[in-house]
């Protein structure tokens, strides 16, 4: 129950709860609490997990005992508030509550159990479920989560989230009042009310996209009538509208030019989609906004707005112009200015050696082929986090504009569009092979595969490496859609057939610009010949490779028939949630380069080193010489609730300088998008603990603001000019933290005893390191020098 339900809910339903028994108690009539109409659960209390039994048995809830489920269901109960009607009377309502409904509930025996639109419940997890009357459980979880989905791992984003429990309860219960018991019954409604129910985006995930100064958008809405009226125009109130006002910190509010007219709008029902036209946006430069959605009368009685009363405003964070800490692509790594796209130069023709016993004129005859078997769920990520899934549709994007790929064995270079983020790199070029792959720092024409991961290949993602043969037919295409930060690349290869002149295939590749997953998509791997059919002899996967270190990658399938017409495999970067460890490569056993952490070195020394590590066999080491300026960083996705996170790593100190002063600094702290400080740095330095382990622990309690955005773990290190200390670093863990309540004001960060709070250090980590360079090291306490 307390793990199941969002906290919002379970605050309405102990209110709905609560004014159904005392109906009962008012009328004398007995309670029905079976599992069908369940309001007391005296045993399920006490096992709520980790199953607790309360040490205080007359009032449980003042236990010290309590596990966090156990809390959270005392909190909810804890105000004595009930739903009552008539709004002009103090009586408690039956307010009957159902397990799930499906888009709408039914009429019920009472003037407030009014059938009601309930659009959030038309997908993922919903279904009748119950009698159907009044207030859906399934539904207020799913309101207070913002969701499709009522709980669990389904994640469905909706476009409009209740944050307060009165808001879940007048939406399910037509009319009433919310009243405190605790105080005299007052109430704490106020009568005229309103609810967005849906807001119509246009997005992927239906949630706003970038604006920008001087475009109109048209915004469809539907809202509904909470209060205890109809919306009835004449006198003395002359109209009711839905207007929008524009809010930014430092500039306050502005009344927006967009509203639409709301007159008539029965209490209960939802108004009929409007559209409201938000354009003319204030010029308070870009960054971060707030659109704000209010009812306004316009009275002889003088004008009014809903949230005058108490009732909120629907508030949503915009982003205008761009770039914004939650509008910016959501797998980020640095923010260095991308390299240039790596320089085409022609290679001479290779010799082939592969027999062309087929011809041209041959028939091009399909065979029946067995159904490929997904096989993403088989297969482990790679060292960077990397996953796929090939059980999900996705739609095909026919792509327009001619590559200029027109002969065999050809690579040309195209732009990305936006700024995409693989292996932790920015890059906003990427080089097309006529051979079926992506290469981001390589330009091979390679036509003979390999099985993934190849070492000659680079950075590149193979949707179906082969010796493929443009020349003699079809043809390979490109297409930028979508607005920031929704764009899509999809290069596809049309009707390509294999060499010689072996029948054709049609496949493509798509980069999101938000998400940087990657989608590849199949729509015929039939080539008539078994041979090659179904990527019989292709390589599929991604791969990232940095000469002399060991490539990487994820192979999907190599020279097996593991592809199918209609097939589409998403693969995306490390994902993170709630609770767990967000870090890739966290201890650094990948070695270097250390994928998907990113490095600096102002020697461009390799960082990742098995000279002292914590555990395994690597470490990364920082500083060693003078005037060092190096260090590490790795991106992060928040999830949607994050509220907190805790940093943990374990640190090493060797140097020549003295204790009492501190010359040399490594600094551990959080960063998001384009390198604004969340907190202030944590600073270990020279006069700390030497020559030994020490683990370092961090709380950052305030990252509501950064939720469902980017932000860096980052580690750097400064030495001066002389006396070099070394600083190492391994075991990494970074666990974001989630709740359902309120962002908190803003961000600040607490170290723990021992750690120093200085101001933050104005250089972020900047791009990946070239190939590995020995460094002199001063020798160091107790040990001879060792090659770097």
């Amino acid at each position: 129950m307390g793990t199941y339900y969002h906290p919002t809910a379970l605050q309405a339903q102990a209110i709905a709860a609560r004014s159904y028994a005392y109906w009962h108690i008012h009328h004398g009539s007995a309670i029905n609490n079976s599992n069908q109409f369940q309001v007391f659960v005296p045993f399920k209390f006490e096992s709520l997990p980790p199953a607790t039994d309360p040490n205080n048995t007359t009032d449980p809830c003042a236990s010290s005992n309590l596990n966090a489920n156990q809390r959270l269901i005392c909190n909810v109960v804890a105000p004595r508030h009930y739903v009552s009607y008539p709004p002009e009377d103090d009586l408690p309502a039956f307010t009957e509550f159902t397990g799930d409904v499906f888009q709408r509930t039914v009429n019920g025996s009472q003037p407030y159990l009014r059938a009601v639109d309930d659009p959030i419940s038309t997908t993922c997890d919903a279904n009748n479920y119950g009698h159907l009357r009044g207030m859906s459980q399934e539904g207020a979880s799913r309101w207070g989560r913002g969701n499709q989905c009522s709980s669990g791992p389904g994640d469905q984003p909706w476009s409009v989230r209740f944050e307060r429990a009165d808001q879940i309860l007048v939406h399910y219960y037509t009319g009433v009042h919310i009243r405190d018991a605790n105080n005299a019954n007052a109430v704490l409604t106020p009568n005229e009310r309103w609810n967005p129910l849906h807001i119509q985006w246009g997005t992927p995930n239906n949630q706003p996209p970038i604006l920008y100064h001087g475009q109109v958008y048209h915004l469809p809405i539907q809202i509904q009538n909470t209060g205890i009226a109809d919306w009835t125009c004449g006198y003395p109130d002359s109209s009711f509208s839905l207007r929008i006002y524009w809010w930014k910190a430092g500039y306050g509010e502005q009344p927006g030019d967009g509203s639409v007219n709301v007159c008539g709008t029965p209490k209960g029902d939802p108004s009929p989609t409007l559209t409201l036209t938000l354009q003319n946006i204030p010029n308070w430069g870009r960054g971060d906004y707030t659109l704000r959605l209010d009812i306004y009368v316009t009275s002889a009685q003088g004008n009014r707005r809903f949230s005058q009363n108490g009732w909120p405003m629907y508030s949503v964070p915009v982003c205008v112009d761009g770039p914004c800490l939650k509008f910016l692509p959501l797998v980020l790594r640095d923010y260095a200015p991308p390299p240039p796209p790596p320089t085409i130069t022609p290679s001479p023709t290779a010799t082939r050696t592969r027999t062309p016993t087929p011809t041209p004129s041959r028939t091009h005859t399909r065979t029946p082929t067995p159904t490929a078997t997904p096989r993403c769920a088989g297969l482990p990520p790679d060292p960077a986090g990397y996953r796929c899934n090939d059980t999900l549709p996705r739609t095909w994007i026919a792509a327009t504009t001619p590559t200029g790929i027109t002969a065999d064995d050809q690579v040309v270079t195209i732009p990305i569009g936006f700024t995409f983020y693989f292996y932790g790199a920015p890059f906003t070029a990427v080089n097309v092979s006529s051979n079926g792959n992506l290469q981001f720092t390589t330009s091979n024409t390679t036509y003979s595969n390999t099985c993934l991961p190849d070492g000659a290949m680079g950075q590149m993602i193979a949707p179906f490496w082969d010796d493929l043969n443009p020349a003699q037919g079809g043809a390979v295409y490109y297409r930028l859609t979508g607005s920031p930060p929704y764009r899509v690349l999809t290069v596809e290869w049309r009707n390509v057939p294999h060499y010689p002149a072996i029948g054709a295939a049609t496949f493509e590749v798509q980069l999101e610009e938000r998400t940087n997953d990657i989608y590849l998509l199949y729509q015929d791997v039939d080539f008539g010949d078994p041979s090659y059919n179904n990527g019989a002899s292709a390589s599929v996967g991604i791969q990232a490779a940095q000469s002399p270190f060991t490539p990487i990658g994820l192979r999907y399938s190599c020279n097996e028939e593991g592809l199918q017409a209609g097939r589409s495999v998403r693969i995306f970067p490390h994902s993170v949630g709630c609770s767990g460890q967000a870090l890739a490569n966290s201890g650094l056993e990948n070695g270097p380069p250390g994928w998907p952490w990113q490095q600096f070195s102002s020697q461009n020394y390799q960082l990742i080193s098995t000279r002292r590590p914590h555990t395994g066999s690597y470490s990364a080491w920082l500083g060693g010489y003078n005037h060092a300026h190096e260090g590490i960083s790795q991106g992060v996705l928040l999830p949607e609730r994050t509220t907190e996170a805790r940093l943990a790593l374990w640190w090493y100190l060797d140097t020549d300088e003295g204790n009492t002063r501190a010359y040399d600094k490594l600094h551990v702290f959080l960063q998001s998008p384009p390198g604004q400080d969340i907190s202030p740095h944590v600073q270990i330095d020279n006069t700390w603990p030497r020559n030994s382990w020490q683990e370092l622990r961090l709380n950052f309690p305030n990252l509501s603001w950064w939720a469902n955005g980017p932000v860096w773990v980052v580690i750097t290190a400064t030495t001066d000019a002389s006396l070099p200390t070394s600083f190492f670093v391994d075991d990494l863990s970074f666990v974001p933290l989630c709740t359902a309540y309120a962002p908190s004001p803003g961000p600040t960060a607490t170290a723990l005893p021992g750690a120093t709070l200085i101001a933050p250090l104005p250089t972020p980590i900047r791009a990946p390191l070239g190939p590995w360079r020995g460094r002199s090291a001063r020798p160091l306490a107790g040990l001879s020098p060792l090659p770097r």
